[in-house]
């Protein structure tokens, strides 16, 4: 069990329960859809109780959690798999989106939107986790941040986030 600050605990079960409910796998035979719309609703509900640190924690813990196949190799790639991912967890409800604007090696910048059912700060913890994991050369520090030229989403899930996440 991991404690994410104070009073709320991200426990195993927790995490593979979220990993359930988005699970891109045919549901199983004792699967039903009825069954994951209540997980997902209690989730939303924690996530409410949640503040926004807690949320980021959570959505790092949950994006070191997937599986990536070994063929993703770089940041780039990662972001489409977890673009796609979404698309086919969420089967036929709103899944939302991942797309990378641009990548400039120069300034040492990406700039990424997307839009998701999900708070910003989880979308910010699961950016943060995957540029960890998939930076490519010798790079020391980065930060995802929001774009401050864009309103962050507070709780709107038709209204993108666009973040850039810089390093040195």
């Amino acid at each position: 069990m991991q404690t994410i600050f104070q009073d709320v605990e991200v426990s195993a079960k927790m995490l593979s329960q979220l990993q359930w409910v988005m699970s891109p796998e045919t549901p199983q035979e004792n699967d039903s859809s009825a069954e994951r719309w209540v997980l997902m609703h209690s989730i939303w509900k924690l996530f409410e109780k949640m503040t926004p640190t807690q949320s980021f924690q959570v959505g790092k813990l949950f994006a070191q959690s997937l599986y990536f196949p070994a063929r993703i190799q770089n940041f780039d790639a990662a972001v489409t798999h977890l673009h796609l991912h979404f698309r086919k967890m969420h089967r036929n409800r709103y899944a939302g989106y991942f797309q990378i604007h641009y990548i400039d090696i120069q300034k040492r910048e990406i700039k990424i939107e997307c839009c998701t059912p999900y708070p910003s700060y989880f979308n910010r913890g699961m950016l943060t986790a995957l540029f960890k994991k998939y930076k490519q050369g010798n790079i020391e520090f980065f930060e995802v941040m929001p774009d401050p030229n864009h309103r962050p989403n507070q709780s709107n899930i038709t209204q993108p986030d666009v973040y850039l996440i810089m390093w040195g």
